[in-house]
């Protein structure tokens, strides 16, 4: 099984900004993306003959739906009136299967940091809450696990 892993940090800041490795040769079926404007190499997994030091799909899955994700609980929670002051994920996307390979589980290791101090039951009320309503994680078939630290 391999997992693919993308990191959100809110708010953002500048010094935690690394452009990517501008000095990396693409090889073998590595490409451009081009998303408004901002332009990366993507290549296959390690799994498939790829180099992991690169952007791959499952990476890209990551973090779509971390970033989808984390909008969708930001709208829910001001809505909750939680104060969320700071946010912080790590998405694990596990990679299985037999001939068809699929995402087939999702772990959100989540750590904020809220003005109300809400309890754990209450953040993860939130948390499928915003599951419920995150169109890219809807998208995927994949079981979802949220781990609050």
């Amino acid at each position: 099984m391999s997992v693919a892993t993308a990191k959100l940090i809110w708010p953002p800041s500048k010094d935690k900004i690394q452009p990517i490795d501008t000095s990396w040769e693409p090889q073998g079926n590595a490409h451009l993306l081009n998303v408004k404007g901002a332009s990366f190499y993507a290549n296959p997994s390690s799994t498939y003959g790829g180099d992991d030091s690169q952007l791959n799909p499952e990476d890209l899955l990551a973090s779509s739906i971390s970033s989808c994700f984390f909008m969708t609980f930001f709208a829910i929670a001001n809505k909750a009136k939680i104060g969320l002051k700071s946010y912080e994920s790590n998405v694990e996307v596990h990679v299985g299967g037999e001939k068809v390979k699929s995402a087939e589980k999702i772990v959100f290791n989540l750590k904020m940091d809220c003005e109300s101090n809400p309890e754990k039951d209450k953040l993860m009320e939130l948390c499928q809450k915003a599951h419920k309503y995150c169109i890219i994680a809807n998208s995927v078939k994949a079981e979802l696990e949220f781990v609050l630290n």
